[in-house]
């Protein structure tokens, strides 16, 4: 088949209905795949390890959380409230109380802190305290709405530093709730717990910054969660695609028919553009582009190529009205041609565009 029997061939029933088939199972495969797909863009807090003299000259304080639930919990207005018992233990007679209890959190504040709860067993005393505190962590979006998070935690105590006090903690002591429902956390599941234990220096001066610095001894305490969620995915990706589809499913009309061209690809086309202040009412506040901000500017490109093909239609249409019918229809036979390339061009581009903005980047 020469390639122009192949052009006049896709105006066929039997090629155009399968090539969109196709082209929506491979869509939906794509977004099954990355929803499916465990994956965290979030980065995750950067500590400095104490040294092993460090550690020698200085006391050694186990630390740990418990989470019992979550009043507020929210990965788009990186908004969250943690119940928590925050408990250390140290041998007996190594740190006061006083310096104990003036742990807080880097990325948060503490909103309400019980009176210390005390035991002791052998020669430890373990100090706990039912704590109630706002935290944001830090939150990257790219992947919406299809992204997995990460939220964390950053004990610290700024009373002391490290060559005074250090924290050793590990995954087994930061601890959630056992019956994810009682987490409060909607269709968020925890699936993983990653602590580190170290130092944060904050750097005082700009012109020495090896010598005119602060540090003190903190853990970072990360729960990796899993959305398990596809309202949102369902909701932005559903109407885009319908829209758009409206207005490329004018390319298998005939280019005579302007009126119902024209009546899709000009209803489609705006539609689409402010289908854009949906978008924005329900993502994330974020600096970077997202996959659903890649993919509507991949489909507003689409349908404006369409459009502006409708308008060179109708302009070819007007401007060959006086001519006899057999120009016409020579006019005509190379914007079918023409037609056919379009409709093939969106699907490959679409296609490959989506491959690239939802697998690749």
């Amino acid at each position: 088949m020469n390639v122009r029997r192949f052009f006049e061939y896709i105006r066929e029933p039997a090629l155009q209905m399968p090539l969109i088939l196709g082209m929506i199972i491979y869509i939906v495969a794509v977004l099954y795949l990355q929803h499916t797909t465990p994956g965290h863009a979030d980065p995750i807090q950067s500590i400095a390890e104490i040294s092993d003299r460090t550690k020698q000259l200085s006391s050694r304080i186990i630390a740990g959380i418990h989470i019992n639930n979550f009043p507020v919990f929210s990965f788009h207005k990186n908004d969250f409230k943690i119940d928590a018992v925050v408990w250390f233990r140290f041998p007996v007679g190594s740190e006061s109380l006083e310096t104990i209890e003036n742990f807080t959190f880097q990325n948060g504040e503490v909103i309400r802190k019980s009176p210390p709860i005390i035991k002791t067993h052998e020669n430890f005393v373990t100090v706990s305290y039912q704590t109630v505190a706002r935290i944001k962590t830090q939150l990257n979006h790219a992947h919406f709405p299809m992204s997995d998070h990460r939220l964390t935690l950053i004990l610290e105590n700024r009373s002391v530093t490290p060559n005074e006090m250090y924290f050793e903690s590990n995954a087994d002591l930061f601890a959630v709730a056992e019956n994810p429902a009682d987490l409060m956390v909607s269709t968020w599941l925890p699936t993983k717990k990653i602590v580190r234990a170290g130092y944060i220096k904050s750097v005082l001066s700009d012109s020495d910054r090896h010598e005119v610095h602060i540090s003190y001894p903190c853990i970072a305490c990360t729960i990796e969660f899993t959305n398990n969620s596809i309202r949102d995915l369902i909701s932005l990706y559903l109407p885009l695609f319908m829209i758009f589809f409206i207005a490329f499913f004018a390319l298998l009309a005939d280019v005579r028919e302007h009126g119902l061209r024209t009546t899709l690809i000009g209803g489609a086309t705006p539609s689409l553009v402010l289908f854009r202040l949906v978008i924005d009412n329900n993502t994330p506040e974020a600096s970077n582009i997202t996959k659903v901000d890649y993919l509507f500017y991949i489909l507003v490109f689409l349908s404006m190529v369409l459009l502006l093909f409708q308008v060179y239609v109708f302009l070819v249409d007007r401007r060959t009205k006086k001519l006899n019918s057999r120009i016409r229809d020579q006019q005509f036979a190379v914007l079918e041609k023409l037609n056919n390339i379009l409709f093939l061009f969106i699907i490959v581009f679409l296609v490959s565009s989506f491959t690239v903005t939802h697998l690749l980047i």
